[in-house]
């Protein structure tokens, strides 16, 4: 059954799709300085890499295509063949004196006369005493993929329960919450702390968001795209110093994250100056009006992110302009002001972040000032104020809708996590005046800002996790620029944090987009002062 997903999976792949479950087999296979010779991620050109094969390390050339092979593509790929063959590549990292060994990498099969033609060549290039080739086609991708392969040990094992979701997000019937929960089955298997466990989970995130990208719904690829981060992050935590294979994997997780985040935000980053209309065509429908601050929240969350993992890679100026689309976005469109549930409560912290990196005062300004009107008065309005965030899309409509029809019985919930975020970023960026003022506005529609408080335990990365404080949150009326804010705080007892220390930060605030109920405080303070300076 998983192997007839896993040929369904592969054929249907477009060029650029294949590259991380490809760079997912490498890894796990032992290559290693692996680089894409005409830039990251162009699949169809070549790449390198090197192996240690016994006592030596061999140099490898790789040529990738997408789909059957047939005759008339044969013709073509020869020359490219030829051209790894004979001539040494350009790339800093190539080593011509190293023996050489050339790959076909495709999605497809050689068919027809290709595969007569192929052979044919290969042989008498052997014959010749030249380099021949040898040929990945999606048979041989099946088998390095599967527990029990030709690989002594692959890297996914059919379970019932992927089965079941894989069959469940092809019929677009899952949603967050489910998804997350069946993503703590990788944090589990990462506990092995080996690169096989790490790749696996990347790859079965690459199966699962692809079904989500075939169902048209991007936001939820790109937040699948960091469970594993997630499970990776808890896996090392307290392991000392990290080992290079987990450097690559996480590296490789990031990646995935940034091509899901980009396809997107793309059609947004077409048209995003112009006003509130750039959003009808993801927001059509009966609840459009509930649909459209949902993708505003994803959206400035999905960006914040994206932004943050550009500088933290050293791209500022790509960051930089990921930080104008946010801005611009904010300033045109009234639906970032106002998160249906306190599950979007964690899309303010990312995005926010990233305006401050680029010193956009004035925005970040305007988001916390509104998304606060937003909630006094939700919570002057209804007595059950917005739904947790451990609520599903059935739950979050009901808690924001039911307020006004009498036969929708509502539990009463005074508390606001929202509440807790405007409030800490307000002081978090010294806005002496604004956080004086949302304080006093939130205690006067009594709102209670609540939220997760955690130790540097493994327990941070997890729902329900161990050393877990659940706690309503006291602010100080007044904000003394250098002094604690909140009142009793267990989180700022402690400076000892594992992600910081070991340059994750990144990763930290990711978990935040996963598990949705807590931020770092003092990481974030850390954060702001040391990395977004």
């Amino acid at each position: 059954m998983l192997r007839n997903a896993l040929v369904s999976y592969i054929e249907t792949l477009n060029e650029r799709q294949f590259d991380i479950p490809l760079l997912c087999i490498l890894l796990k296979n032992g290559f290693h300085d692996i680089h894409f010779t005409h830039g990251a991620y162009e699949f169809g050109k070549d790449f390198i890499a090197k192996k240690i094969e016994g006592e030596k390390t061999v140099q490898y050339v790789f040529q990738s295509k997408g789909g059957n092979i047939g005759l008339a593509d044969w013709g073509q790929i020869r020359w490219q063949i030829e051209e790894a063959r004979i001539n040494p590549l350009s790339h800093p990292s190539f080593d011509e004196e190293l023996e050489r060994e050339i790959i076909l990498i495709t999605t497809g099969r050689l068919v027809g006369g290709a595969t007569v033609s192929a052979q044919q060549y290969n042989d008498r290039c052997k014959s010749e005493g030249k380099i021949g080739f040898k040929v990945w086609d999606i048979d041989t991708l099946i088998e390095m993929m599967l527990t029990g392969g030709i690989s002594p040990l692959g890297l996914i094992e059919e379970t019932p329960d992927l089965l079941q979701l894989l069959s469940k997000l092809k019929k677009n019937e899952s949603n967050f919450k489910e998804l997350e929960q069946y993503s703590r089955r990788w944090i589990d298997k990462c506990l092995s702390k080996d690169k096989r466990s790490f790749l696996g989970v990347i790859l079965e995130s690459t199966l699962f968001t692809h079904e989500l990208i075939n169902t048209n719904r991007l936001a939820m690829a790109t937040y699948v795209s960091l469970f594993p981060v997630r499970a990776m992050v808890h896996a090392l935590h307290d392991i000392g110093s990290l080992p290079k294979w987990s450097e690559d994997c996480l590296r490789l997780a990031e990646d995935h994250f940034m091509v899901n985040a980009l396809k997107f935000i793309e059609p947004i980053r077409q048209s995003y100056r112009e006003d509130e209309s750039v959003f009808y065509q993801h927001t059509r429908g009966v609840l459009s009006f509930i649909a459209y601050p949902v993708i505003c929240s994803q959206l400035m969350e999905v960006l914040g992110l994206l932004g943050l993992l550009q500088i933290k890679r050293q791209e500022v100026s790509v960051a930089e302009e990921t930080a104008d689309i946010l801005e611009t976005l904010i300033n045109n469109n009234s639906g970032f002001f106002s998160p249906i549930s306190d599950k979007y409560a964690v899309s303010i912290v990312s995005s926010s972040l990233l305006l401050k990196a680029f010193n956009r005062i004035d925005a970040y300004t305007l988001l916390i000032r509104k998304v606060s009107v937003w909630i006094c008065n939700r919570y002057e309005l209804s007595e059950a104020g917005l739904a947790s965030p451990y609520s599903n899309e059935e739950e979050e409509i009901k808690t924001l809708l039911g307020y006004a029809h009498d036969f929708i019985d509502l539990p009463r919930r005074r508390e606001s996590y929202v509440a807790t975020i405007v409030i800490d970023l307000s002081a978090l960026y010294e806005l002496k005046q604004l956080y004086e003022d949302v304080v006093n506005d939130i205690q006067a529609v009594a709102a209670y800002p609540c939220n997760v408080e955690v130790n540097n335990t493994l327990g941070q990365y997890v729902i329900d996790g161990d050393a877990i404080y659940a706690s309503v949150v006291r602010f100080k009326d007044k904000l003394t620029i250098g002094e604690n804010w909140r009142v009793g705080n267990r989180q700022e007892e402690s400076n000892e944090s594992f992600c910081y220390e070991n340059s994750l930060w990144w990763e930290l605030i990711s978990t935040s987009s996963v598990v949705r109920d807590r931020h770092f405080i003092n990481d974030l303070r850390k954060i702001i002062k040391n990395e977004l300076a």
